[in-house]
């Protein structure tokens, strides 16, 4: 039977375990909760402007100004993937970061193609940092910034610029899917150029526009910058609860095992000294009848 002091010592290592993923279970559920109420309520924001955007798109004449949004797209790509920091949470990293691989392949079996690799988390940059060799230089990381401090604002007012600017010719998003907290999944959506040909995830009814005023290409033009702005925000959003979701999830199953684990250790604790007992009860009475 195994020492008492190791099997103490070892019990005392799993009650911290159960410790720390009791915490961390706690802490994802507070963020998830208060994240995912900001999830929600852009919801029809983003469907309304969805609609709006698909209405104006399919206005007859569009001015060179809203015709740059629609462009049909080049063959230098940007792709940014969206991930998280840290891991503890199942295989959710993994998943975003081989939809991403994939469709980076996909993109580079045309030898004409170059892509530009944005990556927001530090799990992305950490992946794709030793992987890119193989491609001949066609994909390259332009920038990696952690996704705790990632401004959807900010994010999107650099992705827009680089593609009206011309540096790349479209722009595709590589994030995680939130539909429930029992289902999420990676998903590639792509954010430049504008296309409305089919109806868009979330996308509430549209109502008949009957006048526009003053150009349904004008307001198409002004109104763009500010729904990928919220397309962006949400999506970040829709990645940020699925991971504490996750990790929630994790850090449940984590206790719970570690918790069996600990009764586990605790009978072994006890048999063990039960063993000890006898065993000083049994010389005892040897030594009595020898002394008798």
């Amino acid at each position: 039977m195994q020492n008492l002091r190791s099997i103490r010592t070892r019990i005392a290592s799993l009650r911290k375990t159960a410790q720390i993923t009791r915490a961390m279970k706690m802490v994802s559920a507070v963020k998830l909760r208060r994240i995912q109420i900001r999830l929600l309520d852009s919801g029809p924001y983003v469907a309304g402007a969805a609609a709006m955007m698909r209405l104006l798109a399919r206005q007859a004449e569009t001015p060179a100004g809203a015709a740059a949004w629609l462009a049909s797209p080049s063959r230098r790509v940007l792709l940014a993937v969206i991930s998280a920091d840290r891991g503890l949470c199942g295989n959710l990293n993994l998943n975003v970061l081989r939809l991403a691989q994939d469709g980076l392949r996909q993109l580079l079996a045309d030898p004409q193609t170059t892509v530009g690799l944005y990556l927001v988390g530090r799990k992305g940059a950490e992946y794709f940092r030793g992987r890119l060799n193989d491609y001949g230089g066609r994909a390259a990381i332009i920038h990696a910034v952690d996704a705790a401090g990632a401004d959807p604002t900010e994010l999107c007012r650099e992705w827009t610029a680089a593609y009206r600017q011309g540096e790349y010719g479209a722009v595709r998003l590589v994030y995680t899917h939130f539909e429930s907290a029992l289902h999420f999944q990676a998903a590639a959506w792509p954010l430049l150029p504008l296309r409305f040909d089919d109806p868009a995830p979330d996308d509430g009814p549209a109502t008949e526009m009957l006048l526009v005023e003053p150009d349904a290409g004008q307001i198409l033009d002004y109104l763009a910058p500010r729904y990928l702005q919220s397309c962006v925000r949400r999506l970040l959003l829709s990645s940020m609860v699925a991971e504490h979701s996750s990790r929630m999830s994790i850090m449940e199953q984590a206790h719970k095992k570690t918790d069996e684990m600990i009764r586990q250790q605790q009978l072994f604790f006890n048999k063990a000294r039960q063993m000890g007992i006898d065993r000083e009860l049994a010389d005892i009475t040897a030594g009595v009848e020898a002394s008798a």
